[in-house]
Formats: structure tokens, C-alpha cells, sequence
């Protein structure tokens, strides 16, 4: 049997099982669990599924919540009241699924659940530090370190 297209949880799944997967260049292997490289096309499946730029939102059980992730989405979306879920909410579902899936891009799962956010008020702004508070530390004390060196 071939696979046409696997998502990603196939892709997953048959690397950490040492299976190979019809369709795709994954063959069945007897590695140990620790050597298996998670990656698609390049990337881990970690980086695959990251959002570029994290969404922040409040939750009443744990105040704000950084979803930074496709699954941390659809955590939080499944974990949403169901007499609050709308077409709004299945549309961020399916987008974030299709996204995890390899399906739809991460970026479109992002904007997907933004949107979501924004509309039912539950995201937050979180300021960005400025490159000030971010850049390199340098002190006198590094400068009298880098003088007697």
C-alpha cells in the first residue's frame, strides 16, 4: 500500500517505530531510540511546527500562556469551552490540524489562531524588548577585563 501524501504524525511515527513508510525515502531500521533524527525535508519536526513568532494569550487557570507551536494551538483550542467554540473556532482547529499534518503552512495555522485570538479577546500584547535590553552585555568591568588580556 502507498501513502500519497504521509503528515508529518506518519512521518513521526514510523521514524520512531524504525518502520519504513511506502512512498516516502524513511526505510525500517534497528537504531536505538536516541540516534533517530526527527526531521522532514530538512528540518526537525520540532522546527517544522514552530511558530515564527509566538501568539500570547490569557487563560483563566493560568494567566497568560505562550502558545508558541501548532500543538500548544491545538491544546488550547481543544481545552476551549465547548458552548464558546464557533465557526471561527473549527476554522483555527482545521487549520492548525492541517498544519500539523503538513497540510497547510505553519505561517497559515499562526494567522489562523491569531485571528481566533484577537476575535475572542483573549490575546495579549506582549510587548517586544527592545535590542537594547537583548544585546550583547558589556560593562566597564568587561572592558577593564578585555584591557589587562
Amino acid at each position: 500500500m502507498e501513502i500519497p501524501f504521509p503528515s508529518l504524525f506518519a512521518v513521526a511515527f514510523a521514524k520512531l517505530a524504525g518502520m519504513g513508510l511506502p512512498g516516502t525515502d524513511i526505510v525500517a531500521h534497528t537504531a536505538r531510540q536516541d540516534q533517530l533524527p526527527l526531521t522532514v525535508e530538512g528540518r526537525s519536526l520540532m522546527e517544522s511546527a514552530t511558530f515564527k513568532q509566538p501568539v500570547f494569550v490569557r487563560d483563566d487557570g493560568y494567566g497568560v500562556q505562550k502558545i508558541g507551536c501548532v500543538m500548544d494551538a491545538i491544546e488550547f483550542l481543544e481545552e476551549w469551552p465547548v458552548e464558546r467554540r464557533g465557526l471561527l473556532h473549527a476554522a483555527a482547529s482545521d487549520a492548525c490540524c492541517s498544519a500539523y499534518d503538513g497540510g497547510k503552512s505553519v505561517e497559515a495555522a499562526n494567522k489562523a489562531f491569531r485571528t481566533w485570538a484577537r476575535r475572542v479577546g483573549v490575546i495579549e500584547d506582549v510587548p517586544v524588548a527592545p535590542p537594547w535590553m537583548t544585546g550583547p552585555k558589556i560593562s566597564k568591568v568587561d572592558q577593564l577585563l578585555e584591557g589587562e588580556g
